[in-house]
């Protein structure tokens, strides 16, 4: 008996494995579709070396060829000309595994909604912040698009 049971994990967890590994090589098949080699993002505020005493900072997402659109939404061009999708902020970390769906924690900020601007707090302290074009699923472009880095500093207001 036991070892039907260990024999049907084995079974249940290949089957999922296998699952798993379909959807992610059917995903990445699908980026190939939204494919634009000149898109690109960026940081329109704050400008590298900002720094200000207020720990809410508003942050403006910049993009060119891109066309932002909320996550979920599948848009295809049909020349490739244009690249859509929506921003993800970096704060303090480094890109990550571009083969994979983007993180969602305190250092990379998911902005599904399509959304180009935001007001994030921060403690007094030193940032790096990038921006990364996330797919319709947030997953990074066969091309990533990403920004540069740029760095800010909240001073402590006493």
């Amino acid at each position: 008996m036991v070892n039907m049971h260990k024999s049907l994990l084995i079974l249940l967890t290949s089957i999922i494995s296998s699952a798993i590994y379909s959807s992610d090589h059917a995903h990445s098949e699908s980026n190939k579709v939204q494919c634009a080699n000149n898109s690109e993002v960026f940081l329109v505020s704050p400008k590298n070396g900002f720094k200000t005493t207020l720990s809410e900072v508003k942050v403006i997402f910049g993009s060119r060829n891109v066309d932002i659109t909320p996550a979920g939404k599948i848009v295809e061009s049909s020349d490739c000309s244009i690249t859509s999708g929506h921003h993800h902020l970096i704060i303090d970390s480094a890109l990550p595994n571009l083969k994979r769906p983007i993180p969602s924690s305190k250092s990379y900020i998911h902005f599904g909604g399509g959304q180009t601007e935001a007001i994030i707090s921060l403690d007094p302290g030193k940032y790096s912040l990038q921006l990364l074009l996330g797919d319709y699923a947030h997953v990074p472009h066969e091309k990533p698009v990403f920004s540069e880095i740029i760095e800010i500093e909240v001073l402590s207001s006493q």
